[in-house]
């Protein structure tokens, strides 16, 4: 379980100090799709990085288990997301000089044992082992960013916006993937998106709203990747 408790993050100082996070508790469950909604501005991404550990706090603690981020050195916490998590962000962040491939076997270098070519399989993407992101659709290097996430083997899998930049048919096969990977693998998923139909496939929905959390959403019946409206 992932604990946030009584978490502030502030940007900027002085006069241009912006307050992004303002004493924010929320919980995510071992295995659970949790969707986190809200307007440009509400904190959804940086309550996503500090969760993921990309960022620190300025004052509460992120609590995984036993493990509390805001305690670990910069060696630690790199070591611990090294371990522990996966990104996918709206852009991709592809080695663009790398094949489909190399970038993959990125993130399986982070872990012991990782297949990181079935996984490119398990993505559609084994004829393209070789092509480079300049030779590939959006949807297609979404899909080489996730399993480069993917392959270090990760515990939770952040995802900030991942169908932004996607088309509505390319959007859907995205969304159908990570909810495969989540239900057949326990993978905990956490999901920022602008899209509210996306909280129908979730079973707990964080609304965010400037710099707090609104209200929290447990959702007893869930819908797939093709049955959401768009």
């Amino acid at each position: 379980m992932i604990r946030v408790q009584s978490v502030s993050k502030n940007y900027g100082s002085g006069s241009g100090i912006t307050c992004a996070l303002k004493d924010v508790t929320a919980d995510i469950d071992d295995g659970s799709f949790t969707v986190i909604l809200g307007a440009s501005g509400s904190g959804k991404s940086t309550l996503l990085n500090v969760m993921s550990g990309l960022e620190r706090v300025d004052s509460g603690k992120i609590i995984y288990d036993d493990t509390d981020l805001t305690q670990l050195s910069d060696k630690e916490l790199t070591l611990f997301r090294r371990r522990v998590v996966g990104l996918v962000f709206q852009q991709y962040y592809l080695i663009a000089s790398m094949s489909v491939q190399d970038n993959v076997r990125m993130g399986a270098e982070l872990a012991t044992g990782s297949d990181y070519k079935a996984i490119i399989k398990a993505i559609g993407l084994e004829d393209k082992l070789n092509k480079f992101p300049s030779e590939l659709s959006g949807g297609e290097q979404q899909r080489v960013a996730i399993a480069r996430a993917l392959a270090k083997k990760p515990t939770v899998l952040f995802a900030d916006e991942p169908t932004g930049a996607l088309d509505e048919e390319t959007g859907r096969q995205i969304l159908d993937y990570i909810d495969r990977l989540h239900k057949e693998s326990n993978l905990s998923v956490v999901m920022v998106t602008h899209n509210a139909n996306i909280a129908d496939m979730a079973d707990k929905v964080i609304y965010m709203n400037s710099g707090r959390v609104e209200k929290v959403e447990l959702r007893a019946s869930k819908k797939s990747a093709y049955e959401i409206d768009w």
